[in-house]
């Protein structure tokens, strides 16, 4: 085989280089195809979106405080699992009006609460979806007043 290629190029180069093929990388494909930016800044706004619905989940699966906290720590060290790049306090800080970081003294160190304006929205997805004819695998109750 490699013989025949061998006499290919030295009897007629030029017309051997035509027969020649070029692969392509998957990565060079990745970089050629065509982006649309409006799905791309959408797909990141997704991501985040989990993020953010993850974190919450969270928050609000801690029944022993009252209002359900999680400690900063504790996200920090989960922050790898949660794709959290910048570490759990960077993430929270960028959204002030889903989360309020708060610092307890009788504990010494940092906690996370979801601001009562978001814990009724999460409730409100769940009445809609159940509206829907559908059902959720979480089971949130209304929050309290209190």
């Amino acid at each position: 085989m490699a013989t025949q290629l061998v006499k290919r190029l030295t009897s007629n180069p030029l017309r051997s280089l035509l027969y020649l093929r070029l692969k392509t990388t998957s990565s060079q494909y990745v970089a050629s195809r065509v982006r649309d930016a409006t799905f791309e800044k959408l797909m990141d706004k997704y991501k985040n979106l989990l993020k953010v619905v993850s974190i919450q989940d969270l928050i609000l699966a801690n029944h022993s405080n009252n209002p359900p906290s999680v400690s900063v720590d504790f996200l920090n060290r989960l922050s790898q699992k949660l794709h959290l790049n910048r570490g759990a306090t960077a993430f929270l800080r960028k959204y002030p009006y889903i989360f309020e970081i708060f610092y307890d003294p009788s504990l010494s160190q940092p906690f996370c609460v979801v601001l009562p304006a978001l814990t009724f929205l999460q409730y409100g997805v769940q009445i809609s979806w159940f509206s829907c004819g559908n059902s959720l695998l979480y089971d949130f109750t209304m929050p309290s007043d209190s």
